[in-house]
């Protein structure tokens, strides 16, 4: 764990991009990366270069281990993944999973996982999330999928393999 070993609550004290509310900015990220672990998961940001969303990516990860956020998933759990992962970018794309498979993927030596992760909607008809969830619960489709504006969604059938977490900005994730 020796990754682990250089995560400091008081040096990140002073560090805005670890703090919780950048936590709940990546959490979807790190919450589809765990859950494909050890495949490498891929990102591809739309609103900023890949190099500031890997980086901001480590400095909430980090933050969540020092300060111990509450999350539905143990924080044993979520060091030891980030103790094995690494978050690696190129020009377009955020890279996270096993050393030596994220370097092969970057490299080309193996093909990168098909990725929606960057599908942001600022809204959505009911039916439009109905199919998404049916394409992420057969696994046609990777998440996360935000939507900004999410429509009334109490009558939508819950599906296997598919989370919808409700974001304290009114958001919603497709997992």
């Amino acid at each position: 764990m020796r990754k682990l070993e250089r995560i400091d609550a008081e040096s990140l004290s002073s560090n805005p991009r670890a703090n919780y509310n950048s936590w709940l900015k990546y959490e979807p990220i790190v919450r589809a990366a765990f859950n494909q672990h050890p495949k490498p998961f891929v990102y591809a940001p739309a609103s900023m270069s890949p190099a500031t969303v890997a980086s901001r990516l480590r400095d909430a990860i980090r933050g969540f281990i020092a300060f111990g956020y509450t999350y539905d998933i143990s924080h044993i759990d979520i060091a030891r993944w980030y103790d094995e992962t690494i978050i690696k970018h190129d020009k377009s794309c955020v890279y996270i999973g096993p050393p030596a498979d994220v370097k092969s993927v970057i490299r080309g030596e193996q093909r990168s996982p098909d990725s929606s992760s960057n599908l942001i909607f600022t809204t959505l008809s009911f039916e439009e999330v109905s199919a998404f969830t049916l394409l992420l619960s057969n696994a046609r489709i990777l998440g996360p999928i935000i939507i900004k504006n999410p429509p009334d969604l109490t009558l939508l059938p819950q599906r296997p393999n598919v989370e919808m977490l409700k974001r304290p900005d009114g958001s919603l994730a497709l997992l």
